[in-house]
């Protein structure tokens, strides 16, 4: 069988094509492969990719899915080629070397360390040849300032954006989760996860990384301030648990906040508010004074 003719099999079949060093890219999971044995191939899409299979029947389902999938991926690609061809070789080195801080979690003044590392370098790599000079040159003529690198990032940054929210746009259904953790300086972030399944496979993407209003830190504060007043004294606590039976209220115990369960802080004002007019009699009672229960404009 000829290479042109085993490609052919593998992307109508695997979904897989050759990358521009000719070796297996898997398209749904954009996964490059040395081995171009068909085995290799065929047991990794089993074992990887079995509800693309399912989804996509081999036949003409699976070529039109396959179709879909090439066109997403040279979508995906363009921008950042036309970015790369746009004006000159220095432009394209640029983009490379500013994705690849981006990807290590390099700050972005890494790009004249790596500059001064290239040219470094390049003093004995290139020692024997005759354009030396005008190597090093260029090298030099390479825009990577941290200004530089960071405009790049985000040139690239959007670009992702622009696909998540373009497969998302595309879909009849898709999930979102929600997590909530208190960074370094103790501000609540709240993180959103996709999840869909598109023509090129199974994606779990970030979608945004939220922070809280300071507001709702302040109001939980007073609530984890009063629940702890309740609960942290066996007298108080079982006080009031004996007036939410006598009210009849529809809990009989309040909730403990905790910073590292995922979103406990929505249910424990849930917990306060569905039980807020037995808490505001009972620190009355008490005679223990919070001007903001009566506050219409903190409730």
């Amino acid at each position: 069988m000829s290479t042109n003719k085993k490609r052919s099999e593998w992307t109508d079949t695997y979904a897989f094509v050759p990358n521009n060093m000719g070796q297996p890219k898997c398209l749904v999971c954009n996964e490059n492969f040395k081995n171009d044995k068909k085995s290799n191939i065929e047991r990794y899409f089993l074992s990887k990719h079995d509800s693309f299979g399912k989804t996509s029947p081999a036949g003409n389902e699976r070529k039109t899915a396959v179709a879909e999938l090439i066109r997403k991926f040279q979508q995906s690609i363009s921008k950042f080629n036309n970015w790369l061809h746009s004006a000159s070789n220095l432009i394209a080195a640029g983009f490379i070397v500013s994705h690849e801080i981006m990807k290590s979690g390099k700050p972005s003044t890494g790009g004249e360390y790596i500059k001064k590392c290239f040219i470094g370098m390049s003093e004995h790599l290139f020692s024997e040849f005759k354009n030396k000079t005008e190597i090093i040159n260029k090298i030099k003529d390479i825009p990577l300032s941290a200004t530089t690198v960071r405009d790049r990032a985000v040139r690239m940054a959007k670009n992702v954006t622009e696909q998540q929210f373009s497969d998302l746009r595309s879909l009849p259904v898709f999930s979102l989760a929600c997590d909530e953790l208190c960074d370094v300086k103790n501000i609540a972030q709240l993180t959103l996860m996709g999840r869909y399944v598109s023509t090129t496979g199974v994606h779990e993407e970030l979608l945004d990384l939220l922070p809280l209003k300071i507001e709702i830190n302040q109001v939980m504060a007073l609530v984890v301030k009063i629940i702890n007043k309740i609960i942290a004294s066996a007298l108080n606590h079982r006080q009031f648990r004996v007036l939410l039976d006598e009210v009849n209220a529809r809990y009989k115990e309040l909730l403990m906040f905790n910073n590292v369960h995922w979103l406990s802080r929505g249910a424990v004002l849930k917990r306060f508010t569905d039980c807020f007019e037995p808490i505001r009699d009972f620190l009355t009672n008490k005679g223990i004074n919070n001007p903001e229960l009566c506050d219409d404009m903190w409730l």
